[in-house]
């Protein structure tokens, strides 16, 4: 709680003076683009249907690299995504390539348990099997069908959660053996900055030569991690918790 502390005080008693750090997040705004010319014969032919396509692709667009920056950006003239955030906790993988319930259940113990109500886990679509077929395990040995079957039965649909938590399915998220094939956020802990609503505007003229269009879409934001490191908890464990932690990369 940015040191923060609380004293039971008795009646009449002088309060304990505790001395909070502040520090400031400057969000800078970045700037998101998407620039596209078209040829003023399909303007022409298309009608309606052009901008009706238009109206829908291009934010859907900058959503999708909005997405992606605030996942994975380097921070260097871009939002620094999740992934690369200070206070990121990397759980070690137990199996190569594999994806374990041992591994679910390590990650969620390193989860600050403040965000145990409110977390989500993003996977790799390529990872999905591995959760989809993941079974409790004795030495080699399943001894439990897979746990995402509902009844142990493939007839319905899988349950789209995980202790209790939702699953999200990214192509953003790193492939199955990367660092982060599955992850556990709580995105409460991530600032996001609107520094200017998207805006569109096009152009007749400076293609005018060559009978085109251009269409231009500008949005400008930022993002950043609220923690600056993982978190030693109360009781002094070697374990920190943090908001963001992910599996660790394959080893061999």
């Amino acid at each position: 709680y940015g040191g923060i502390v609380g004293y039971l005080t008795e009646e009449g008693g002088s309060f304990t003076e505790s001395e909070p750090s502040f520090e400031q997040i400057f969000l800078d705004a970045k700037k998101l683009t998407t620039y596209s010319v078209v040829n003023n014969e399909l303007l022409t032919d298309s009608g309606a249907s052009f901008e009706a396509f238009a109206n829908q692709a291009f934010p859907q667009a900058i959503a999708y690299y909005e997405d992606d920056a605030f996942l994975n950006g380097n921070g260097v003239g871009m939002p620094k995504g999740i992934y690369k955030a200070n206070a990121v906790v990397s759980v070690p993988r137990g199996t190569l390539s594999e994806i374990s319930f041992a591994d679910v259940a390590n990650m969620y113990s390193r989860l600050l348990p403040q965000s145990m109500s409110r977390a989500v886990w993003v996977i790799a679509p390529d990872a999905l099997p591995q959760l989809l077929q993941m079974a409790l395990v004795s030495g080699s040995t399943p001894v439990a069908p897979p746990l995402w079957l509902p009844g142990q039965s493939a007839h319905g649909a899988p349950q789209y959660t995980l202790m209790g938590l939702p699953v999200v399915v990214s192509e953003k998220a790193p492939k199955l053996g990367a660092a982060g094939d599955l992850a556990l956020f709580d995105f409460g802990y991530y600032l996001i900055g609107d520094r200017q609503a998207m805006t569109a505007s096009s152009s007749a003229h400076y293609k005018f030569q060559n009978d085109q269009t251009a269409f231009k879409i500008v949005t400008r934001v930022h993002g950043k991690a609220w923690l600056q490191s993982a978190i030693t908890p109360r009781n002094a464990s070697t374990n920190t918790l943090s908001p963001f932690v992910t599996l660790k990369a394959t080893t061999s």
